[in-house]
């Protein structure tokens, strides 16, 4: 390699671990601002009251994925490889995720009506975390953001909603307000998100600001986005679902949020470990889209390190849980959430099949097979309900959190093995549960 290339090639480097370092800051600040509230939390109210705030919160996040979650790597992806359309993908996908916002943000508050109507702080803390699904069309400016690789104006919006909503949610904890209140905390922060998003898109010298929807690209994003969108539900559901079954499986109502209180702390704890593939493709995904067009056989083997780096990283995730759960959670809850910690151990095992089925969504989503997400998806969620049906009257939120782990397993790995065109990736995928490299072919 000649002096000009390998300077090159720094340089290349040089920016996506900028990029990269720049994001995990924003996940970090997220992930600590949101541990700390659930840690208030905890030590503020009951494991029955944490259940019904859990509640809430799960119903209202079955519907994000509708809203802009799925169709993040597809508008993306075509962001990145069309950037003259970027005007028509930016107003299409507006378009798309505005009608999913219509239609889908009072489902949420429509299933706790259903279930707990006669729960009035239940349902309003529904409505408020819901509420801001209704502006999510605008979160094709994050997109655009990350397809150009502009991570300061990303993070730096993230990072101001983050500290007025902790603000808010902190206030209303210290005050001694109702948790209704540290709810309207989250909608507040969300909603400043989306403001700060908008003002700065506004002040880019060179975005497109005249949005166009195109009816052809309407449809390739809907047709390309449905399916992406409705596999995020199932894969929320592998966990969140959990706390839905637990209010209806366990003994008695207060019982069973009791359960799902347990369960939530352990799970808000594992949410710690999501940042990280996060972090790691919201740096790589646009250069892998790159690669895939540009050079097929670096593609391919990038592919294959991640796969095995990753995996590698859940396990050692999984060992460090092992080392630190019971003291940590003792320590920081007072032994009020006894049981979160073996819950939080049995869930943690998850990660390593966590891990490696975000190195294959990567692959799905760049080769445009996005119909596979829901059907690998719903693979893992026929697994889970059945396992939940029989282990939650049994052994409560450590039953739900053993179904999620099979479920998972099922859904991020071995489905790959049922379809010709993913089954030289979940070979790869088994290979790389021991460590061991493969090459990853189309």
């Amino acid at each position: 390699m000649n002096m000009g290339r390998l300077v090159e090639a720094f340089r290349g480097k040089h920016l996506y671990l900028r990029s990269g370092m720049i994001y995990s800051v924003e996940r970090l600040a997220y992930t600590i601002a949101g541990f700390v509230v659930y840690i208030l939390l905890g030590r503020a109210i009951p494991p029955a009251t944490m259940g019904a705030f859990n509640y809430a919160q799960t119903a209202a996040n079955m519907a994000g994925p509708f809203l802009a979650l799925g169709a993040e790597a597809v508008i993306v992806r075509e962001l990145v490889r069309y950037p003259r359309d970027s005007a028509a993908t930016l107003g299409s996908g507006f378009r798309v995720l505005l009608i999913n916002s219509l239609i889908v943000t009072a489902l949420p508050v429509l299933f706790v009506w259903a279930t707990v109507g006669d729960d009035r702080d239940t349902l309003a803390m529904t409505i408020w975390f819901a509420l801001p699904f209704l502006f999510n069309g605008f979160f094709v400016i994050d997109h655009y953001l990350r397809a150009r690789m502009m991570p300061w104006h990303l993070v730096v919006a993230r990072l101001l909603s983050i500290a007025l909503g902790l603000a808010v949610k902190l206030g209303a904890l210290l005050a001694g307000l109702s948790v209704v209140y540290v709810a309207a905390g989250y909608a507040f922060e969300q909603i400043a998100l989306l403001v700060i998003l908008v003002l700065t898109y506004r002040r880019l010298p060179d975005a497109p600001h005249a949005w166009s929807a195109r009816a052809d690209t309407v449809k390739l994003l809907f047709r390309q986005c449905f399916p992406a969108m409705v596999a995020a539900v199932v894969v929320q559901l592998f966990f969140r679902i959990n706390s839905l079954m637990l209010g209806a499986l366990s003994p008695g109502p207060k019982g069973g949020l009791a359960e799902a209180g347990q369960y939530a702390i352990a799970f808000q704890i594992v949410q710690l470990t999501s940042m990280l593939p996060s972090v790691v493709f919201a740096v790589a995904y646009p250069r892998l889209v790159a690669l895939h067009s540009e050079n097929p056989q670096r593609y391919n083997e990038v592919l294959r390190r991640l796969l095995v780096w990753m995996t590698a990283l859940g396990y050692g995730l999984a060992a460090g849980a092992y080392l630190v759960a019971h003291p940590v959670i003792d320590l920081v809850f007072g032994g009020k959430f006894d049981r979160a910690a073996d819950i939080l151990l049995v869930l943690c095992t998850s990660t390593i099949f966590n891990f490696s089925g975000a190195v294959r969504a990567q692959f799905i989503n760049i080769e445009g097979m996005t119909q596979y997400h829901m059907v690998n998806a719903a693979l893992g969620l026929a697994v889970l309900i059945p396992i939940n049906l029989y282990l939650i009257p049994l052994q409560g939120a450590l039953g739900a959190a053993w179904a999620a782990v099979i479920a998972t397993f099922v859904s991020g790995i071995l489905s790959s093995l049922f379809f010709r065109s993913t089954r030289s990736f979940g070979v790869s995928q088994l290979l790389a549960l021991f460590l061991l490299k493969d090459p990853i072919r189309r």
